[in-house]
């Protein structure tokens, strides 16, 4: 036949030619029974684990916090104003209404430029009894007869001045007594200026009259209680009569 021809010219001219024919698989017998070995079954490769070895092997840079803050405030004008041009244009106009607070670091109470009270009363804790303010104190609304008096002759005086709304006539004269203070430089114990009220309504609502006795009042507890306060030892004998 033509391939053993073939065969035996290639084993005349190459003595390797055979082997090398029967190395592909056409002599050996041995070749055709033996199963081919299953491939070796490779491990899936693991993406997280190579990228954390990735970055272990890698210099990384410096680790970024990232801090949502909240949203800034818009930045101010801190320009200074220039002053109106002759364009015609007018400056802004201010109250000629006179201020009604007091200077920076003074001490004011109730309207007034005030000075640190004088102690006036002590008592030791263990002579204060548990219902010295009973609750009903706070909680009494007194009806309206009880807060002013009117009398026969169309005068009238009010009895209730603290805690309590003041008419409107009442705070126009309070702001005007406040006023004559300020004028003469005057200063007050706070518990001087929370009767300012007491004062008008005994002026009948004159604020120069009751700003008179007002200094009358604030003259009289400096001297009376100058050398100390009042104990509860220097009233106690007063206090078995039931009186002070």
């Amino acid at each position: 036949p033509v391939w053993l021809r073939w065969i035996a010219g290639c084993s005349r001219h190459s003595p390797c030619g055979f082997q090398r024919l029967s190395t592909m698989g056409c002599s050996s017998s041995k070749a055709h029974s033996a199963s081919p070995a299953p491939p070796p079954v490779l491990p899936v490769p693991d993406r997280k684990l190579q990228e954390t070895e990735a970055l272990k092997d890698s210099p990384s840079p410096s680790p970024v916090h990232h801090i949502s803050h909240a949203p800034s405030a818009p930045a101010m004008n801190t320009a200074p104003m220039s002053p109106p041009s002759n364009s015609g244009e007018e400056a802004p106009r201010r109250s000629t209404r006179p201020a009604r607070t007091m200077p920076a670091g003074t001490l004011a109470t109730n309207g007034f430029k005030a000075i640190p009270e004088v102690q006036s009363f002590s008592c030791s804790e263990a002579n204060i009894a548990p219902f010295t303010l009973p609750a009903e104190a706070l909680t009494f609304q007194p009806p309206k007869e009880a807060v002013i008096t009117q009398f026969k002759n169309g005068d009238s005086e009010r009895k209730i001045h603290l805690n309590i709304e003041l008419s409107e006539s009442e705070l126009d004269r309070l702001s005007q007594m406040r006023q004559e203070a300020k004028t003469d430089g005057d200063a007050f114990y706070p518990s001087v200026t929370c009767m300012a009220t007491r004062f008008l309504s005994r002026a009948r609502n004159d604020p120069k009259k009751a700003l008179k006795f007002m200094k009358a009042t604030q003259a009289w507890r400096k001297e009376f209680f100058g050398s100390g306060p009042i104990t509860d030892e220097s009233i106690k004998e007063d206090m078995k009569h039931g009186i002070v």
